[in-house]
This record gives structure tokens, C-alpha cells and sequence, in this order.
């Protein structure tokens, strides 16, 4: 019950942002950089880790960590471009915010990948699928969008 709760928080947070961005543009604006610019931080430096430590411990926190700040910001960020968008009628935020609601799936996708691991190999295929996914694939499109996301919010924050 408690895990189907979680998903209420998606247009909550959602509404929160647009809530901030009306209320205040400048706020909404350097909320949505900073929180575009600490998730792609911190996605970073899990992939370092996960590079160079393998699945250590530290690899997981910083995993959970920055899903949870995936979670966390890209719904409010969704809320803040959407709001920028019907109120100057600028099409690069809507381009923002479907990048940052891509960023969600994209860092489930690659949380799960970590969760099955190549050890839970039923064929020898498996570990190279896992490599694809969780090495590749999963972080390549997440921080893809991440990267968008920081973009579209820092051409707006400097244009305002």
C-alpha cells in the first residue's frame, strides 16, 4: 500500500513546481538549475563509483541516493518547465520537462537492471544483456536526459 502512496508524489511534486514557479520565476528558475545540475552530480559520481569500485557499498547508496533525488526533482522540475511554458509560450520548456520525466524511467530502468545483477544469469547471454542495460543503456539515457534537462533550465534561467 505504501509503495502505490509513492506515486502520488509524482503530480504532487509536479504541482509544487508550478506552484514555485508562479509564485516566484526567479526561484523556479535557480530551483530547476541547481536541482538539474545535483542530480547529474550525483549520477556521476555513482557511475564513477560503479566504474571503479564494481558493487560496493558506496555504489549502492550513491544508486539509491541519486534515484531518489531522480524521484524527488524531476517531477518538480516537470511542474517548473510546464508552468514557464504556458506562461511565456516558450517551446524549449516543454522540451525540459519531458526530459526530466524521462530522466524517471530511465534511472528505474537502470535501477532494476542493477537490482537483477549478472549474477542471476539463467543463460550465458545474460551477463552480456546486463552489461548492455545497467552499464550502458540505463545510464547513457539518463544522464542523456539529464543533460537536456540542464540545458533547456539554464537557457531559461539565463534568459530571465
Amino acid at each position: 500500500m505504501i509503495d502505490f502512496l509513492k506515486f502520488f508524489l509524482l503530480p504532487l511534486l509536479a504541482a509544487l513546481g508550478w506552484w514555485i514557479g508562479s509564485r516566484s520565476s526567479r526561484l523556479g528558475h535557480l530551483l530547476n538549475r541547481y536541482a538539474a545540475l545535483a542530480v547529474l552530480a550525483l549520477w556521476l559520481l555513482d557511475s564513477v563509483t560503479g566504474i571503479f569500485a564494481g558493487a560496493t557499498s558506496v555504489h549502492r547508496v550513491l544508486a539509491h541516493a541519486a534515484v531518489a533525488a531522480a524521484w524527488l526533482a524531476a517531477p518538480l522540475a516537470v511542474g517548473l518547465f510546464l508552468q514557464e511554458a504556458i506562461a511565456t509560450g516558450d517551446n524549449g520548456c516543454g522540451l525540459g520537462a519531458l526530459a526530466a520525466l524521462l530522466v524517471i524511467p530511465a534511472a528505474l530502468l537502470t535501477a532494476a537492471t542493477g537490482y537483477l545483477g549478472p549474477s542471476h544469469a539463467a543463460t550465458t547471454a545474460h551477463p552480456l544483456r546486463f552489461a548492455i542495460l545497467h552499464l550502458l543503456a540505463g545510464p547513457g539515457l539518463a544522464a542523456a536526459f539529464m543533460v537536456v534537462w540542464l540545458l533547456c533550465a539554464r537557457r531559461i534561467s539565463l534568459d530571465n
